[in-house]
């Protein structure tokens, strides 16, 4: 999926023998058919809406989520718009006290050889919620979340 983040990109030479030409302008076609209407959409102004869902259920996380939403990519910013949020305790982690959950943090995050590293965020959304392992949490009691998460300049 691309939120029209920078990507490295390669270009392919393409040689063209008797014959082929009409194959490659079919394939120019296809690709200008696909690519032009998100070129349209972001260049109005008002970027196409694009769903996602993140679940972390039944993982070894002690405090695991499952967000349902979309998304909308602008120049300098990704606006997204959750509509379902639960987050839960695991009742298979080793401490099994009551714990605060004080936020949530939504953001970008970058691929290194060994991990994942935060690289923008949007702003925490608080909490303050004292949780019990087996416990959920549905975020729709705050209603629905909105927030902008900038985009990384390079």
């Amino acid at each position: 999926m691309n939120l029209g983040l920078p990507v490295k990109s390669t270009v392919m030479h393409v040689s063209v023998v008797k014959g082929e030409v009409m194959k490659v302008r079919s394939l120019v076609l296809l690709i200008l058919l696909i690519v032009s209407p998100s070129v349209i959409a972001q260049s109005s102004g008002a970027p196409e809406a694009q769903h996602f869902n993140i679940s972390s259920l039944n993982t070894a996380f002690a405090v695991q989520g499952d967000f349902v939403g979309e998304y909308r990519v602008y120049p300098d910013r990704i606006e997204v718009r959750v509509t379902k949020a639960d987050i839960s305790i695991s009742e298979h982690c080793p401490y099994k006290g009551r714990r605060l959950l004080s936020g949530i943090k939504f953001g970008l995050a970058v691929k290194t050889e060994d991990r994942w590293k935060i690289a923008t965020a949007a702003p925490e959304v608080t909490l303050e919620r004292v949780m019990n392992p087996g416990d959920t949490y549905n975020l729709g009691e705050l209603g629905e979340l909105y927030f902008y998460i900038p985009k990384m300049i390079r």
